[in-house]
């Protein structure tokens, strides 16, 4: 559940409302993104793990209308929500008895490279190098540069070259030169 990353998406779960409410949770509102993977971290948090199930088969079917999302705009607080979403994490892992895994470092890679995706977003007003100071900065970073060594096997040798670099313009540059041919 946790290593295969299921828990982000808010769509796929069938939760006992009785454990959010005896617990007073609700999601946070205050977040303007992923407060969905946030509740359920949260719920996570408060529930004995031998008691989940997961199950394959499908219960309801997501519609999505237009394309427009969510994920393709600017938030002010990205990198605060990322560093929530990574803490929860091992939190429950610590919680769980869980050995970091493959799931969890790719879920972290995730969430730093999302944080700097979004940071470096034309709508973000700061200026354009303290946008690329604040993003190397991170790229440079310990857990950044732990959760690449983990995750270099399944990478490409341009794409461990790039990450390696710690120069978030280089890095925003391969993810459109990437995205051009997905």
């Amino acid at each position: 559940l946790i290593n295969e990353t299921l828990n982000h998406i808010p769509w796929n779960k069938i939760d006992l409302p009785y454990v959010s409410e005896k617990n007073h949770m609700r999601d946070d509102e205050s977040l303007s993104n992923a407060e969905d993977y946030i509740f359920n971290m949260e719920y996570l948090l408060k529930w004995n793990p031998d008691k989940f199930v997961v199950w394959n088969r499908p219960l309801y079917w997501y519609r999505k209308h237009g394309t427009h999302t969510l994920s393709g705009r600017y938030y002010e607080d990205m990198f605060a929500t990322k560093k929530k979403e990574i803490a929860l994490l091992t939190l429950l892992e610590k919680q769980w008895d869980i050995v970091h895994g493959d799931g969890y470092y790719k879920r972290v890679l995730h969430c730093i490279e999302t944080g700097i995706m979004n940071y470096l977003r034309p709508e973000n007003p700061m200026p354009y190098w303290k946008k690329m100071a604040r993003c190397n900065t991170v790229m440079q970073g310990k857990t950044y540069k732990r959760c690449l060594k983990k995750c270099a096997k399944e990478m490409s040798g341009i794409r461990m070259f790039v990450c390696n670099t710690g120069n978030s313009f280089l890095f925003c540059q391969y993810i459109k030169f990437c995205n051009t041919w997905n």
